[in-house]
């Protein structure tokens, strides 16, 4: 829960292109929970913080029926990568792969079936998600606008089409491997898991007047995964994929 709650604040201030400072946290906790069990969320929240090389800086602590973390992450950009500033013939790019939240949220919430060295896989990739704090430095190099896909990825393509009044074709999706092995042993389909499962942390980015190489090498460069190419801008509206318009589905607050 502490590594989770420090992650989800930092993958937004990537979004920005932004490398984080410090990090608050206001924390309400039941009179049940036992002090063992709040170290631990408190280490979690020290390990994450040492990782993403920022101070935490304390916050608040009260009284609630169950516990409730709501972390706040601070940072500094050399410029702000906006969402609404995509346009035609820019790339649209990934900074990893899709599929492993919609497998785990399937497998728990749906009783699904799987071999033990593929969900362990998957929970493990679902409980401690892993961005890269050198992702930030390569999007400020090369980055024309950027997302957040924690809502998940279909519903984050729609928010930078619709701000940046563009079109989003996709060429590809890319699927983690032991997502589409759970996903045959649970006749669902992977697709599916990738573009609506949300919280896979990954940044959504588009890329102005650079060959692809150029954008893999500024990631080299400073360290970071190699991004990964999906498709690219036009003029119009929607975002699709195969010649289909991709549902807007995803985590949209203050929706019944």
């Amino acid at each position: 829960m502490g590594i989770r709650v420090v992650t989800m604040s930092v993958s937004d201030l990537f979004a920005k292109g932004a490398l984080p400072k410090g990090f608050l946290l206001a924390a309400s906790v039941p009179a049940y929970l036992d002090l063992d069990s709040f170290r631990e969320i408190m280490l979690g929240i020290k390990d994450a913080c040492k990782k993403y090389n920022m101070s935490f800086l304390g916050g608040d602590l009260g009284g609630a029926d169950d516990v409730v973390l709501t972390g706040i992450a601070f940072g500094f950009s050399e410029r702000i990568i906006r969402r609404d500033s995509a346009r035609p013939g820019d790339t649209v790019w990934v900074t990893g792969d899709f599929g492993v939240s919609g497998a785990a949220l399937h497998y728990m919430l749906n009783k699904g079936k799987a071999e033990e060295h593929i969900i362990s896989g998957i929970l493990d990739k679902y409980f401690n998600p892993q961005i890269s704090l050198s992702d930030a430095k390569g999007l400020i190099r090369c980055a024309s606008a950027a997302m957040d896909s924690s809502d998940g990825l279909a519903i984050t393509l729609h928010t930078l089409a619709r701000k940046s009044k563009v079109k989003i074709v996709l060429d590809k999706i890319p699927l983690n491997s032991v997502v589409i092995e759970y996903a045959k042993l649970n006749k669902a389909d992977p697709i599916k898991f990738a573009l609506y499962g949300g919280e896979e942390f990954e940044i959504v980015f588009t890329v102005r007047n650079m060959n692809d190489n150029e954008v893999i090498k500024i990631f080299k460069k400073h360290g970071a995964r190699k991004p990964i190419k999906i498709g690219k801008i036009e003029k119009g509206e929607g975002v699709f994929y195969g010649g289909k318009r991709i549902e807007e589905r995803g985590w949209q607050h203050f929706t019944k």
